[in-house]
């Protein structure tokens, strides 16, 4: 009896221990949270919160799409800072005011890095970037505060603060980040709800205000004084080997962003259909409804304009706007890929699907080849697996094609079909219902892309000489996203894998 009674306290002994010892070890590996020295922006303000922690992956993982936030720094400075602060336990908050951006940065670099700083030098893959020395003594004794001014211009202020480099726009906001530290000043909140063990953290708010955050959301029409709806998201991500990762997220409030958008994303769709895509095939999205014209609200708001949108209509699809409406409602797939023509120069392709459209679909294709388009005479073929369908080849290469399962409209070459498939051959995250989903082939993409680079044929004939830039951080962008399925089972969150990612080398 003695033996039993000890073998089960020294069991509940060894779990309680294991358990201690455990939490010790992650409260260690974490440390202080990093967001603790970072000042809660006033109410009315927009911010950015990201909080990084050293990710035990190492190289074998990516930030994928995460990594844009890094872009949104309006000072070169803020942005190699929060590149360096991807690769060790890091926090960054920017707020955007009336007057701009402002910045505040922690890091836990490392007993070397921070030993460099307290001798009055800067560390070597600092030296690369700053130049500086220490300028004032800060709230402790050898403790300087550094101005540092990066190689393309503008300052900003370093203090070492324990195991931390505090890093604000001025000298007084690290005094800030001190107090907030030690709970004199009230820190930003990082009671982080989406997967709080991951790697990486983001929120970002625009508190009501739209116009300073810059996010492309619309904002909602009320009333002189109104307030609007503030849009939160919360987002986490983790590497996953080799050279991939994957994210999750929710927001709030984003029926503004959602206010042009007249479809139905409220019923998940089972997209165990099979659908046509352009081979190759680089980029495609699928929305779960399309209904332009889905509540009595928007009609009524409408009315002033209803014959005109009908006559349109009518004229261009030879259909009543009633026909048109019924074949618009229900899921819509977007993709990109395959080639077309225009004026006789290659170019990417895209394609739209209306699938489980039925006789709605053979109507409306009909109507165009026949009525609309005048199509009859020039086809001499039938689009390969459709019952109706055919192209125009001249100026641009524009075809449409149905049958009782589906239906396309797009800028594309019959050729570029490839057989019905299922999403679930793109990636196993589309198992399950949702409302939305894409799936990018980044490389794909980025190659498509060079049709429009300068110097070619295409470029020229479009005009996009003014658009070189934006062209340019498009491909970048679409190199940097490797293979990536993102999907969302309802509206107001998501998650996100990718894969073939392969991180840029960072400072340590």
């Amino acid at each position: 009896m003695r033996k039993k009674t000890f073998i089960y306290w020294g069991a509940i002994f060894l779990t309680v221990l294991l358990v201690g010892a455990g939490a010790a070890l992650l409260g260690r590996t974490r440390g202080p949270r990093m967001t603790s020295c970072l000042p809660k922006p006033p109410a009315g303000v927009p911010y950015v919160l990201v909080e990084t922690i050293a990710d035990p992956v190492g190289a074998g993982g990516s930030e994928g799409p995460f990594g844009l936030v890094r872009s949104l720094p309006d000072e070169a400075a803020w942005k190699n800072l929060m590149e360096m602060g991807a690769h060790v336990t890091s926090g960054f908050l920017l707020a955007f005011g009336e007057n701009g951006q402002h910045h505040w940065g922690v890091l836990a670099p490392g007993r070397e890095t921070l030993q460099f700083f307290l001798n009055g030098r800067l560390p070597a893959d600092w030296a690369e970037l700053f130049e500086g020395s220490p300028s004032g003594e800060g709230r402790e004794k050898g403790n300087a505060t550094w101005k540092l001014v990066h190689a393309q211009g503008g300052e900003l202020f370093l203090r070492v603060e324990g195991t931390f480099l505090l890093l604000a726009d001025s000298p007084e906001e690290l005094d800030r980040m001190q107090s907030a530290k030690i709970r004199h000043l009230e820190s930003v909140t990082s009671g982080w709800r989406v997967q709080p063990g991951w790697k990486g953290h983001l929120r970002i708010t625009d508190a009501g205000r739209p116009d300073l955050l810059h996010l492309g959301i619309k904002a909602e029409k009320g009333e002189e004084g109104s307030s609007v709806r503030p849009f939160t998201m919360e987002a986490a991500w983790r590497g996953v080997p080799p050279f991939g990762g994957e994210g999750a997220w929710v927001w709030e409030g984003a029926e503004r962003m959602l206010a042009g958008w007249k479809g139905d994303l409220s019923v998940p769709v089972r997209w165990d259909m099979n659908l046509t895509f352009p081979q190759p095939l680089a980029l495609a999205v699928g929305f779960a409804g399309l209904d332009p014209w889905r509540t009595e609200k928007a009609q009524s708001d409408d009315a002033a304009d209803f014959g005109g949108r009908e006559r349109f209509l009518k004229a261009w699809t030879g259909l009543p706007e009633e026909k048109v409406r019924r074949f618009l409602k229900g899921p819509v797939v977007i993709s990109v890929g395959g080639s077309a023509r225009a004026m006789g120069f290659v170019t990417p392709g895209f394609l739209f699907e209306f699938p489980g459209r039925k006789e709605e679909g053979l109507d409306f294709v009909r109507s165009l080849l026949g009525e609309r388009w005048g199509l009859s005479g020039l086809l001499g073929r039938d689009v390969m697996g459709f019952e109706v369908g055919g192209a125009v080849p001249l100026p641009f290469t524009v075809m449409a094609a149905a049958s009782r399962e589906t239906a396309v409209l797009g800028y594309l070459d019959p050729h570029s079909l490839q057989p019905p498939r299922s999403i679930r051959d793109l990636s196993p995250e589309f198992e399950e219902s949702s409302v939305f989903w894409a799936w990018v082939d980044g490389a794909a993409l980025s190659a498509e892309l060079q049709a429009f680079a300068p110097g070619s044929p295409v470029y020229r004939l479009m005009g996009l000489g003014e658009k070189a830039e934006n062209l340019e951080r498009l491909m970048h962008l679409a190199e940097s996203l490797g293979r990536l399925a993102a999907v969302m089972p309802r509206a107001n969150s998501g998650h996100v894998r990718w894969s073939g990612v392969e991180p840029p080398k960072g400072r340590p």
